[in-house]
């Protein structure tokens, strides 16, 4: 059962208690649940200042190797809190926009992989945050939209960025001009899903790939991660740079043990 604060655990007490998450600590995972229940986990300010104030925490601890991102059984987050963005006049609108960008590309940065695990509903800002993660399981039922256009607005939180940039111009624009919602399976094709499993063993898968990938020596994760996400913004011959450089410095320091075993063995077994 998830707590509703902070698990205590010795060393791995977290130092804040948030109104709009709770966590769950497992071993080297923290997984995240986005708790506003009564309105359907709609993302208000005070949830992206949590996020934001729990990613510093996480950059700062060198326990936890991974983050789950999850809501409940409902709803990963159903979009944006419109009884918010009503009372909003254009300069505060702008300045929220850019405190879910600041606070949403934390996860881009952090040196361990985030993964966004989805059960029901994740709509608008909900949509955008899964596209932030470094990847993402759904269950079979899950649904997905970025329905703003229909509101007579766009999208606040990067998602005319985010999904153009994963599923392409054409995919993007249809949707985000439709504001049809699309299934956990259409998410796969698209590329913003890349698991799909039972509603009730959501959690349970998120948190067996986040145990499988976390055995690998976490510098070539955090050097990968950064490599894959800053090549993108980069031009194909500085990525490519950028990428002998991470290679050398694995390959000249910490990668030499795991080179080493792998080499040990396969003498062994010769």
């Amino acid at each position: 059962m998830i707590s509703s604060s902070y698990v205590n655990l010795a060393r791995n007490k977290i130092r804040m208690a948030f109104k709009n998450i709770q966590t769950e600590y497992r071993e080297s995972i923290l997984i995240a649940r986005i708790n506003r229940p009564e309105v359907k986990n709609a993302m208000n300010v005070q949830f992206i200042r949590d996020l934001d104030c729990l990613l510093e925490e996480v950059l700062s601890r060198k326990d936890i190797r991974a983050i789950i991102i999850t809501g409940n059984n409902e709803a990963f987050a159903s979009g944006g809190d419109i009884s918010e963005m009503l009372l909003m006049g254009e300069s505060q609108a702008y300045e929220v926009s850019r405190l879910v960008h600041h606070t949403f590309s934390k996860i881009e940065t952090l040196p361990i992989p985030v993964i966004a695990a989805v059960n029901g509903l994740a709509m608008g800002g909900g949509c955008e945050l899964v596209m932030w993660c470094d990847f993402c399981i759904a269950a079979s039922d899950a649904v997905f939209a970025l329905p703003e256009g229909i509101l007579g607005i766009i999208p606040g939180g990067g998602g005319t960025q985010l999904f153009s940039r994963i599923s392409g111009k054409n995919n993007a624009l249809y949707f985000l001009m439709t504001g049809d919602s699309f299934s956990a399976e259409k998410a796969m094709q698209m590329g913003i899903v890349q698991h799909i499993t039972s509603p009730e063993n959501v959690i349970l898968n998120a948190i067996s790939i986040a145990e499988k990938i976390i055995k690998r020596p976490g510098a070539s994760l955090r050097e990968l991660k950064q490599v894959v996400v800053k090549g993108q913004k980069a031009d194909f011959s500085s990525a490519l740079k950028m990428e002998a450089e991470a290679f050398g410095r694995l390959v000249g320091n910490e990668g030499k043990k795991g080179l080493k075993t792998f080499f040990e063995k396969k003498k062994q077994k010769d």
